[in-house]
């Protein structure tokens, strides 16, 4: 099965999974606790709130590693099967928890893939065969341009929270998920149509469905022709927002 704008992850899923982020990034919880405990109990509750929206039981946690085809044995958050998967194919889920003002980078990035693809070719998690192996990076600040433009580029999907403009200037890519803009549309279908031509909520769901197909893929489909250039795909990505946001206004 070929990889398509909702596969193997529904846009109603990674909403809620980035209205939880939104919500639980700066939560007193997590506050009452030193920094490292803090990223502990961030990947926790992204445990929990993936178990909430139905995903398998997770294959392998932080506390044992998977060697890679280097064989190499790579640390990591979580590992699992989506609810609608197909056969043998996994998720591969990176959580970040940083002080508010700080924000991901470019190393942080290519390095979660560089795990990514050394266990992709090393062709099985834990004795199980790996048909397909997608990526997930889940922070609770902002990506910066060059490490959301990696994401883009190399198929990494990016859930991070919205965060104030005063704390963080122009240099981020502060940016909802595509899903969630697309399932956002879609809930307000009727409403939209009272106001809004129906041939431009169709011209917006297709540029957002197109855009998915490019920006979320398992690490078999690597990057191959110029139309995966990150600088493209992100004035792409923020065209879409800024049009979603004339008729939404969540973000």
């Amino acid at each position: 099965m070929d990889y398509n704008t909702s596969y193997p992850l529904k846009p109603i899923c990674i909403y809620d999974l980035w209205k939880k982020v939104n919500a639980v990034s700066r939560g007193a919880i997590l506050m009452a606790h030193v920094p490292k405990i803090r990223g502990n109990l961030f990947e926790d509750a992204i445990m929990n709130f993936l178990r909430d929206l139905d995903f398998h039981p997770p294959i392998a946690g932080r506390a044992s590693p998977i060697s890679g085809i280097s064989s190499v044995r790579h640390e990591h958050d979580i590992v699992l099967r989506p609810p609608r998967v197909v056969g043998n194919d996994f998720l591969l889920v990176e959580c970040k928890w940083r002080k508010e003002g700080r924000t991901i980078g470019k190393d942080d990035v290519m390095i979660f893939n560089q795990k990514a693809v050394d266990i992709s070719l090393g062709g099985s998690v834990r004795g199980a065969q790996i048909r397909n192996l997608y990526r997930l990076f889940i922070s609770s600040v902002p990506f910066d341009h060059n490490a959301f433009r990696f994401c883009l580029t190399y198929g990494i999907l990016v859930i991070q929270p919205l965060c104030s403009r005063i704390l963080y200037p122009s240099d981020i890519s502060n940016y909802p998920p595509l899903q969630a803009v697309l399932h956002k549309t879609e809930i307000e279908r009727s409403r939209l149509l009272q106001t809004v031509g129906a041939s431009e909520i169709e011209d917006l769901e297709q540029d957002v469905e197109r855009l998915m197909k490019l920006t979320f893929r398992p690490v078999a489909h690597p990057p191959n022709s110029q139309q995966f250039n990150g600088s493209i795909l992100e004035k792409k990505y923020l065209d879409i927002v800024l049009r979603a946001n004339i008729y939404i206004k969540e973000w």
